[in-house]
């Protein structure tokens, strides 16, 4: 009964802080696996072998041995449709961002290697969109996905047989 009053509104009516968090975790949640299941999609949408044979190739570092970069890129659209889609509905959170936040500094070596520290040659903008990212999937990492979530229901639901048992 608390925790009901507390995901809507207290007795004056005003949104409940922990509701608001909730909400923006939701948010993160939404924007980020999208981020990643369009991703996903767009590499897979003309052929596997257009994406590893261009932007893949183009930012691949000639350090980086074809036998460990070819198996990534091939694997790298389903990560993103898979580890994006999870994230969204919230199932495995924390493990799924850190997934996606070990994607995100990949990318960011390819395109620091290929850029710099800035990761991009677009000069009117600071630095890479992937910093951003990668700061919001570490905190994914670190609060999980809150109420509003699969996670959320699975432990609710354990909890509950464990006090009925």
């Amino acid at each position: 009964m608390a925790d009901s009053q507390q995901i809507n509104h207290n007795i004056s009516g005003k949104i409940q802080p922990a509701f608001l968090f909730d909400l923006l975790i939701l948010y993160l949640r939404m924007m980020i696996g999208s981020f990643f299941i369009w991703g996903g999609y767009h590499k897979l949408s003309g052929s596997i072998e257009n994406f590893i044979n261009g932007p893949f190739t183009a930012l691949k570092p000639s350090w980086l041995s074809d036998w460990i970069a070819l198996p990534y890129a091939y694997c790298l659209p389903f990560f993103d449709l898979i580890f994006g889609s999870l994230l969204i509905i919230g199932l495995f959170t924390r493990l799924t961002a850190s997934v996606l936040s070990l994607l995100l500094i990949s990318f960011l070596i390819a395109l620091v290697c290929k850029f710099g520290f800035a990761a991009t040659q677009d000069a009117h903008i600071p630095f890479h969109t992937n910093y951003i990212m990668l700061g919001a999937t570490l905190v994914l990492t670190i609060v999980g996905a809150q109420r509003l979530s699969v996670d959320h229901a699975i432990s609710h639901v354990r909890s509950s047989c464990k006090t009925n048992l």
